[in-house]
């Protein structure tokens, strides 16, 4: 059911959450995130808490995620020069 996916996504994002390079929880929250994933693709909120909460993963993990989407490429900015007076 839907409420039951709410809890296992809140269960994924803590595990996300709580994790640090020293002791990481992002094993066991990305096949629950997954899981929701598959389950409940067209539930817009459930996906932006899955969305968030594997974007705290790729960020520790220093890249992008199996079978997930790659992160956005930085850009080169050029500031533009302030004319003086």
């Amino acid at each position: 059911s839907l409420t039951v996916a709410y809890y296992y996504v809140e269960y994924g994002t803590n595990l996300a959450f709580l994790s640090r390079p020293n002791e990481n929880y992002c094993p066991e929250a990305l096949p629950i995130l997954q899981q929701v994933r598959q389950a409940y693709p067209d539930d817009t909120s459930l996906m932006e808490i899955v969305q968030d909460s594997e974007g705290i993963c790729r960020r520790l993990q220093g890249g992008s995620l199996p079978g997930g989407p790659s992160p956005a490429p930085e850009l080169d900015v050029t500031p533009t020069p302030t004319p003086s007076m």
